[in-house]
């Protein structure tokens, strides 16, 4: 796999990140990814991120868990073990079913969406995080440019400057996603 090089901007605020992403999209330069201490309102969209389909993923885990639940019940009453209590028929009873189906409906979009989100985002057990500073993740927000898609380099690194970065970069990342210094 051919490392990838990237020119990361550093900034001390996150009005100035968001300011020079909007200007190096204006400009026509694709930004890779910010990374920040914190949520940074309205970052994600001056960076062309789309917004994340998670929420239909969680809505289909819960449509899962509603519908394993109610087949559970189901299976146990009727089949599994049917009981006849006082001399009545096993019927379907909705508000016996109700509590079962919520709690599962609400277990399974839960530990669903978290698992989604750890593959999705790279994030399980083993995975070397890509950090281009150690400060990233206390007190700097850094903004990454793919430098292979650009050929004018210096342009970037002036407007970067221009927009108030501290300190313009330039870091490789090879196999693994493991930071080469």
């Amino acid at each position: 796999m051919k490392p990838t090089k990237f020119i990361a901007g550093v900034f001390d605020d996150p009005v100035l990140i968001t300011r020079a992403a909007r200007k190096l999209r204006e400009s026509g330069v694709r930004v890779y990814d910010a990374y920040t201490p914190f949520s940074v309102h309205g970052l994600d969209k001056e960076i062309g991120i789309k917004h994340t389909r998670l929420g239909i993923a969680a809505f289909l885990f819960g449509c899962t868990g509603f519908c394993l639940a109610l087949w559970m019940q189901s299976y146990m009453s009727w089949s599994d073990w049917p009981m006849d209590v006082g001399g009545k028929p096993n019927t379907f009873v909705v508000p016996t079913y109700v509590p079962v189906c919520f709690e599962s409906t609400v277990l399974c979009t839960a530990l669903l969406t978290i698992f989604t989100f750890w593959i999705k985002s790279k994030m399980f057990h083993g995975v070397v995080p890509d950090l281009f500073d150690n400060r990233q993740t206390s007190d700097l927000f850094i903004l990454a440019i793919d430098s292979d898609s650009h050929k004018n380099h210096s342009a970037i690194e002036g407007l970067l400057k221009e927009q108030g970065a501290l300190e313009v970069r330039h870091k490789e990342f090879g196999k693994n996603h493991t930071l080469i210094q």
